[in-house]
Formats: C-alpha cells, sequence, structure tokens
C-alpha cells in the first residue's frame, strides 16, 4: 500500500498487489506535478498468527 500525498494536505492511501501497479495508480492522478511524496508501507495480511494469542 502507498500513501500519496499532495502539495494542500490531500492524501489518498491505495492498495495494489504488485509495485509496477504503481505508476498506473499515480497516472490516474491527480496531477503527478502535485505529488509532495509517496510513502510506500508493506500491508501484511490480517491473517498472521498474532503472538500474545497464545
Amino acid at each position: 500500500m502507498a500513501d500519496i500525498n499532495y502539495v494542500g494536505g490531500e492524501t489518498r492511501i491505495v492498495v495494489f498487489e504488485e509495485l509496477e501497479d504503481l505508476d498506473e495508480i499515480v497516472e490516474r492522478g491527480p496531477d503527478w506535478n502535485t505529488i509532495e511524496e509517496i510513502v510506500i508501507r508493506l500491508n501484511r495480511p490480517s491473517c498472521l498468527p498474532n503472538k500474545s494469542a497464545s
């Protein structure tokens, strides 16, 4: 997943399967010239074992 932060304070959170898909998401807009920062994070599946549940 990625947080796309735009000038002016708008933030979009996008989820994708492959890193190569991110460019298509950015191209869809808003204008890529207004992007201030893109932060990519691993979106771990919620089905991972919970260590504290033992």
